[in-house]
């Protein structure tokens, strides 16, 4: 048996792991260090080295070697150093970049639209889950305000946001309101206000247009009251609405949660409750973009997530921008078994792709 200086050792340690993460990403089976010599043939080790180097990394916590096989596994400790250190981006395939394109060319003219696209997209490519977090009122400015006649007694209200955020609300009226007057107030309204932070807004709209309006007319006057209350309901609205999830049939199908009965029943619990799933990829991405070794994409794997059912699972995700605001987040929920050089590169892709469609929706 060969002896490896101890520079040389930490790197032919390094490429092992490496080998047995990536054939087993492919093969869902644990490696045998009998296969290793056939899987890279220019690695230049006896099988008794390598039994040797794999038995380290164990000790070490980067592999585990169930008492049912032969072979070994990768840890979550062993995902994450591959991660940070010997990850691989993987190109698309160019049938997948034009599909990416084609997909963002189409122009499509609201937020909601996009961002359910976005989350298809993600879900589609990767084979799992797809997410995306819509921009808050918060993080969002006023583009415009209109005001639109939608049959007798009811006007629909509609904030548009400089991001493309879009909130809209049904307001009934004693009385029907001529379009002309609608259109006057929200000339008003766009002239004072346009470029306005949207939360503190809305929060505090019936402030803000008090002191405004009593230089108008009686009638109109009338009207900006009218709009208060819910224009401040607006700050309140229910945050579990700004997450879209699609390809959750791809998660739970997937044969890695196969006998682990704890975890998919507390996963589908968790994915019909929006609000949970919301505030969990929240937290979780935040948490590991200031611990990311990866400028822009985030990987949260198994148990770091902190949370049991999350243990078989990973995110890839990353945040967006509009008009050099961060406004959002997107990415991919699947197995820890999953082509991490392929899904970060999916999800800086799309992230682009995204960020460029946006700057044309305002």
């Amino acid at each position: 048996m060969r002896l490896l200086d101890q520079k040389e050792r930490l790197e032919r340690k390094k490429r092992l792991l490496q080998t047995v993460i990536v054939e087993f990403i492919r093969t869902a089976s644990p490696v045998a260090s009998s296969s290793i010599c056939h899987l890279d043939e220019d690695l230049g080790l006896s099988s008794a080295t390598i039994r040797n180097l794999l038995h380290e990394m164990e000790e070490e916590g980067l592999l585990s070697h169930p008492h049912t096989s032969a072979g070994r596994l990768p840890t979550d400790k062993g995902y994450r150093y591959y991660v940070d250190y010997l990850l691989n981006l993987q190109s698309l395939l160019e049938e997948e970049y034009q599909k990416i394109e084609e997909e963002y060319r189409r122009r499509i003219g609201e937020l909601e639209t996009l961002l359910a696209r976005t989350s298809h997209m993600l879900a589609h490519l990767s084979h799992h889950a797809g997410f995306v977090l819509q921009p808050k009122l918060e993080t969002s400015a006023l583009s415009r305000l209109e005001l639109i006649p939608s049959g007798e007694g009811h006007v629909l209200l509609v904030l548009v946001a400089k991001n493309g955020l879009v909130r809209h609300k049904l307001i009934k009226t004693e009385q029907t309101i001529p379009e002309e007057e609608l259109r006057r107030v929200s000339r008003w309204i766009n002239q004072r206000f346009k470029g306005k932070n949207l939360k503190e807004l809305c929060a505090h709209f019936g402030d803000n247009v008090e002191e405004e309006f009593e230089e108008e007319n009686v009638r109109f006057g009338e009207i900006v009251k009218m709009l208060s209350e819910p224009v401040s309901l607006m700050a309140q609205s229910n945050s579990a609405d700004a997450l879209f999830l699609e390809g959750e049939g791809n998660l739970l199908s997937s044969p890695d949660l196969v006998g682990a009965s704890g975890t998919f029943r507390h996963l589908v619990e968790t994915l019909e409750n929006r609000q949970a799933m919301l505030s969990l990829i929240q937290k979780e991405i935040r948490q590991a973009q200031h611990k990311s070794l990866r400028k822009d994409v985030a990987v949260v794997i198994g148990e770091e997530a902190k949370m049991p059912y999350l243990k078989d699972l990973s995110l890839v995700a990353t945040t967006f921008e509009a008009n050099d605001h961060l406004v959002g987040m997107l990415g991919i929920l699947g197995p820890k078994r999953m082509e991490y050089g392929r899904m970060v590169s999916l999800v800086e892709t799309i992230q682009q792709a995204l960020e460029r469609s946006l700057k044309n929706l305002e």
